[in-house]
């Protein structure tokens, strides 16, 4: 790790797994061979190949539950209610100004919540705008659709919904597949946090390139590959060895791996409505990838990139071979060709779960904003939003950490105001 670019000493441990499969070690020996620099990409460059740090300890892995809330169990102004959904956070439609929660309990009952000082509202890209659309903020229009009553004309809520968009490519190996996670694997961890299951195998593997679209005098990729498929089944008996699948003519089933490029800065943004105003309802998601053209040249370039990796010395020795089973609706297309990979990505596109950007913040002038730099929402006082909803755009990579670190920000503006008083 590049130290100048690391704090140490909070709630969240970050740390490289204990254990990286051989496989992973030599696609970082593959990214050199092409060209690219290896070393931590939370450093002082941002792209290249890496072992990722995580939110982990030891082999174990640091949720926010475990790293923030376990510690607060016991203090006396922290209630956690479980089985139970927030069904509208209550605002004075006079005043303008939240005062409380509506909750749905495990057992349908409506309960009502006071705020003495401000509501937050976490919920992330999704259920957090369906809540402040089931609460009356929201485009006037689409409120009047279902019946919610308007208490706030804010039309950037549900809007400019955006994830990384990926495509998951297939290979084959020149090795077994056996259970690695077994027995002996299990005890290792337990007696020594080591061995295969102190990590993600090989998923912990990741790279960042810039394609041609990428300008290059910028630290700024635009692809993200993940790696996977490696070290990831369990044993069923718990026996060392066990075969995966089913035996072919006598011969027992290939190793796979799967390499996945992924769009880092998508263009193309979708939104989200209510099905209905019932709480319990899923909201209409239109996710609306790959509709810039832009996204999908991107993604092709990445997928072009990501074949060479196979092809290099230093994973000779895997015999990775590519599966070559066209999409289905593609077999018209040539194998390999542009055409293809277009047809192909739009018939099996891999969005990751990395939504954002529906309660963005932004200037008040904007009328796409949702919410001010104190992540405030515009037009109703005692309400803000914390989560990835609130990013303009998508970071570059995982969501997990800056959605944390969005919180922890957030937390400190709310401590400042009030603590003040």
């Amino acid at each position: 790790m590049d130290a100048d670019y690391h704090g140490v000493g909070g709630l969240l441990p970050v740390s490289i797994f204990p254990y990286q499969p051989p496989l992973a070690m030599d696609i970082l020996k593959a990214g050199q061979e092409l060209g690219q620099r290896v070393g931590d990409l939370n450093g002082k460059y941002h792209d290249g190949f890496a072992i990722a740090q995580t939110t982990s300890k030891n082999g174990t892995r640091y949720s926010a539950s475990r790293a923030f809330l376990r510690p607060a169990n016991n203090r006396p102004n922290l209630h956690i209610m479980l089985n139970t959904t927030a069904a509208r956070v209550l605002v004075d439609p006079a005043k303008k100004q939240a005062y409380g929660v509506e909750v749905i309990t495990g057992d349908g009952q409506k309960q009502k919540i006071l705020a003495r000082k401000e509501v937050v509202v976490s919920g992330g890209a999704v259920n957090s705008p369906q809540l402040l659309l089931l609460s009356g903020i929201g485009p006037k229009e689409d409120l009047q659709k279902v019946g919610v009553p308007l208490v706030h004309h804010l039309p950037g809520v549900g809007r400019n919904l955006h994830n990384h968009v990926a495509f998951r490519i297939s290979f084959y190996t020149n090795s077994t597949a056996t259970s690695d996670l077994n027995w002996a694997t299990a005890m290792q961890y337990m007696l020594n946090r080591d061995g295969v299951m102190s990590s993600t195998g090989l998923s912990q593997t990741t790279a960042m390139i810039k394609t041609k679209f990428a300008n290059a005098s910028e630290d700024h990729p635009d692809i993200q590959i993940f790696f996977g498929g490696y070290l990831a089944r369990c044993s069923k008996t718990g026996e060392i060895g066990e075969i995966q699948g089913t035996l072919k003519n006598g011969v027992p089933p290939r190793r796979m791996i799967t390499i996945t490029p992924t769009v880092l800065h998508p263009k193309s943004t979708g939104y989200l409505v209510l099905k209905n105003n019932d709480p319990l309802s899923y909201p209409l998601i239109f996710g609306k990838y790959l509709t810039d053209p832009f996204d999908v040249a991107t993604l092709i370039e990445g997928i072009k990139f990501s074949l060479k990796i196979p092809k290099t010395k230093a994973l000779k020795k895997y015999g990775i071979t590519l599966n070559e089973t066209p999409i289905k609706g593609c077999e018209g297309k040539k194998f390999g060709s542009d055409d293809y990979w277009e047809c192909a990505v739009r018939r099996n596109t891999a969005a990751e779960n990395h939504q954002a950007g529906s309660c963005k913040m932004g200037p008040e002038q904007d009328s796409s904003a949702v919410v001010d730099p104190e992540l405030r929402v515009y037009g109703i006082k005692n309400l803000r939003v914390m989560d990835a909803s609130v990013m303009p755009r998508v970071t570059s990579g995982n969501t997990n950490a800056p959605i944390i670190m969005i919180a922890e920000k957030g937390s400190d503006m709310i401590k400042k105001k009030w603590l003040a008083q």
